[in-house]
C-alpha cells in the first residue's frame, strides 16, 4: 500500500504533541476513556505517550486517524483536527499519483489487478455512444469495491456520479434515484426526461463522466419461471435506450448479482465482467488481504491459506475474519480448528445464507457467526439492531434505533467505529448529506446485504436476540415513519424539496411501508392519513393496489371492519386509476 512515508506520519504526531497545551493530554485521555479501557488509569507525561497506547491498541495508524480527530474535536482543538486533515489531503495526493488510492474506508485494494486494468481500459476508451460496463458476482465478492477502485483511479480526469440502487425494486424508483443524483426532481415517471438529461449531459471534467449504478440486484434479477421479476425487462429496456444515445462523454457502470450477458443488449455497446470462475480472488491475494486486516497479528502461511479457503476467497468474509484477530483474543490456528470442527457438526446455522445462492454459504455462515459472537455484548446488540435498516443511515438514525439518546455524538461515533474496525459496518462520505441538512451529519453508515441477511436469520434461533431485533424494528418504524410523515406534510407546501428528501432514504421508507403493510398496529387516523399519502408518492400503481389489498385483508381478519372498509376503498380507487373497473368487487 502506497503511503507518504512513515516519517511524515511521525512528524505529524510530533507536531500534535508539541502543539498540545498543558491540560490537553488529560482532556484527550478523558474523551477517549472508553476506548482506552484499563490503560485509562495510566499517567501520561505527554500526548506522544498517549498516541503510543492508541497505536498499541490498534485504534489508530497512519491511514486511519479518525479516533484522534474525534477526541481532539471534543476537547475543542479544531486547529489540530485541521492539521490532521491537511496531512490526509497530502497523503491522498501521493497515493493517487501512485495509482493506489483507497476508494473506500476498507483499506487498500487487493487482487484482480488484471481485471481492474481491463475495466479501467474500457472506461478510458473513447466512444461516440454511451457505453455500459456491468460487473456481476455473488454477494460479498467485491463488485462495488472493484467498480469504485476503477472509477477512483480515473477520478483526476473523470467526474463520478454514484447512485445507490440497493433495495430499489422498481424501474420507476430507479428513475427517481438517478434523477436525484443528477440534481433534478421530477413529479412523475417520464423516461424521456432522463434520456434528454443523459444525452445532453456535459461533465465537469474534460475526460468525461462515469455514472455508477451500484447494487442493481433486484432490478436485474430475472426471477423464476413461476414468479418472474416484472421489473427486470423494463430496466434492461431503459439501459437499451440509453446506449443508443450519442454522448461520447458519459459511460455507465452497473454492479449486480446478475450480469447482462443474456440481456439481448448490443454486445458492442455493453462490456460484461464476472467475478466468478477465472476472475475470483486468488489465494495469494486473499492471504495478503487477510494479513492486512489482521493488522499486527502474526499468521503463518498454511493457517492463513486455510482461513482464506474457508472464506470461499470472498473478500467480505476475509475482511471480517481477518479483523477478528485485531484484539488478540484468539489465535488464527485456534480459530481455523474451531471452524473446521464446527463445520463437521452440521449445525443449523450453516443454512442461513443458502437463499443468496452462495457457493460457500456454509463456511461463510460460520465465519460470520464466529466474528459476531466474539464482539463485546453491547456491540453485538448494536449490530443486531442496525440490521433492521436496509439502506444507508445517519448518526441520528443510529441513535434513535439503538435507543442511545443520552449518548454523546462522539461516544456514539466511537461505538460505530469499533464495529467498523471489525469490518461489520461500512461508512461512506459519498453518501453524506449536504451542509444544509445538519440533522444527518456528514457521514452515512450501512451494513452489507450479505451480513444483514445473515443476522436476520441468526436471530430466528435465539429468543433473546430475536426480541432485540423486533424492538429495534419498532424504533426503525418510529424513526423513519416520523421522517416520512414530515415529508408527506412538506409535499403540500414544497413538492420539489419533499421529493429530494424522499429519495435520500428511499430504501428505508420502502421498508417502513412493507412493515406497516403486514401489521395490525399503527392504524390511528393520524397515521392512516400520512400512510395513504406516502403510498401514493413512493409506490407505483401496481404496488399501491397490492398494498391496500393486503392491508384490507389483514384488517378484515382482525375484525377491524372500519379500517377494512377504508383500505378497500383505496384499493378500488387504484383499480379505477388503472382502468380496470371490471375487477371492482
Amino acid at each position: 500500500m502506497a503511503t507518504t512515508g512513515i516519517n511524515t506520519y511521525r512528524r505529524l504526531l510530533a507536531f500534535l504533541s508539541e502543539e498540545c497545551e498543558e491540560n490537553d493530554t488529560a482532556a484527550l485521555k478523558f474523551a477517549l476513556k472508553e476506548k482506552l479501557g484499563k490503560e485509562y488509569t495510566m499517567s501520561f507525561k505527554n500526548p506522544m505517550e498517549l498516541f503510543d497506547i492508541l497505536e498499541e491498541k490498534r485504534l489508530m495508524h497512519e491511514t486511519d486517524l479518525e479516533i484522534l480527530k474525534i477526541g481532539l474535536d471534543q476537547i475543542g482543538r479544531t486547529d489540530l483536527v485541521e492539521a490532521i486533515d491537511e496531512y490526509e489531503r497530502e497523503r491522498e495526493v501521493v497515493v493517487q499519483k501512485e495509482n493506489s488510492k483507497s476508494s473506500a474506508l476498507e483499506g487498500p485494494f487487493f487482487g484482480r489487478e488484471d481485471l481492474l486494468q481491463s475495466v479501467i481500459g474500457v472506461l478510458d476508451e473513447e466512444q461516440s455512444y454511451i457505453h455500459v460496463i456491468c460487473i456481476s458476482g455473488m454477494p460479498g465478492a467485491g463488485k462495488t469495491r472493484l467498480a469504485y477502485e476503477a472509477c477512483h483511479r480515473l477520478l483526476r480526469l473523470h467526474q463520478l456520479i454514484s447512485v445507490n440502487l440497493r433495495e430499489i425494486t422498481t424501474v420507476e424508483a430507479a428513475f427517481f434515484a438517478i434523477l436525484h443524483r443528477l440534481n433534478v426532481e421530477c413529479k412523475t415517471y417520464e423516461p424521456e426526461v432522463l434520456f434528454s438529461l443523459v444525452k445532453n449531459f456535459r461533465p465537469s471534467k474534460a475526460a468525461g463522466a462515469i455514472l455508477l449504478l451500484d447494487s442493481a440486484d433486484y432490478l436485474l434479477d430475472p426471477g423464476t419461471r413461476d414468479k418472474p421479476n416484472i421489473n427486470s425487462e423494463p430496466f434492461i429496456d431503459l439501459i437499451r435506450q440509453a446506449i443508443n444515445l450519442m454522448n461520447s462523454q458519459l459511460k455507465i457502470v452497473i454492479t449486480s448479482r446478475t450480469g447482462l450477458e443474456r440481456s439481448g443488449l448490443n454486445p458492442k455497446k455493453v462490456t460484461c465482467f464476472s467475478l466468478e470462475g477465472d476472475n475470483e480472488m486468488n489465494l495469494e491475494d486473499g492471504v495478503a488481504m487477510m494479513k492486512h486486516h489482521a493488522r499486527n497479528t502474526d499468521i503463518d502461511k498454511d493457517t492463513c491459506e486455510g482461513l482464506v479457503r474457508f472464506c470461499g476467497k470472498i473478500p467480505l468474509a476475509i475482511r471480517v475474519l481477518g479483523s477478528r484477530f485485531q484484539d488478540g483474543t484468539i489465535k488464527p490456528k485456534d480459530l481455523l480448528k474451531y471452524l473446521q470442527n464446527t463445520k463437521s457438526k452440521g449445525r443449523g446455522i450453516i443454512h442461513s445464507l443458502t437463499h443468496l445462492n452462495l457457493a460457500a454459504s456454509d463456511q461463510l455462515s460460520l465465519c460470520l457467526e464466529s466474528s459476531i459472537r466474539a464482539l463485546p455484548n453491547d456491540h453485538k446488540n448494536h449490530l443486531i439492531k442496525l440490521a433492521v435498516i436496509p439502506g444507508t443511515f445517519s448518526l441520528k438514525a443510529a441513535r434513535d434505533i439503538l435507543d442511545l439518546k443520552k449518548r454523546s455524538r462522539v461516544e456514539l461515533q466511537l461505538d460505530l467505529q469499533a464495529i467498523m474496525y471489525r469490518s461489520l459496518l461500512e461508512s461512506d462520505r459519498n453518501e453524506a448529506r449536504g451542509p444544509n441538512d445538519p440533522e444527518e451529519g456528514d457521514m452515512r453508515y450501512s451494513m452489507h446485504l450479505l451480513l444483514r441477511s445473515f443476522i436476520q436469520q441468526l436471530v430466528l434461533d435465539n429468543e433473546e436476540e430475536g426480541k432485540i431485533y423486533r424492538d429495534a424494528e419498532k424504533k426503525f418504524i418510529h424513526h423513519y415513519g416520523g421522517k416520512l410523515r414530515k415529508i408527506c406534510h412538506l409535499m403540500e407546501k414544497d413538492y420539489v424539496e419533499a421529493l429530494s428528501k424522499r429519495d435520500a432514504d428511499h430504501a428505508n421508507y420502502q421498508e417502513v411501508l412493507a412493515l406497516l403493510q403486514s401489521s395490525t398496529k399503527y392504524d390511528s387516523p393520524e397515521i392512516t392519513k400520512w400512510l395513504h399519502m406516502a403510498v401514493s408518492h413512493l409506490m407505483v400503481p401496481k404496488q399501491r393496489r397490492a398494498f391496500f389489498q393486503k392491508r384490507a385483508l389483514i384488517m378484515k381478519e382482525n375484525k377491524q371492519m372500519h379500517s377494512y372498509a377504508d383500505y378497500k376503498c383505496h384499493e378500488m380507487y387504484q383499480l379505477l386509476l388503472a382502468g380496470e373497473p371490471q375487477n371492482l368487487s
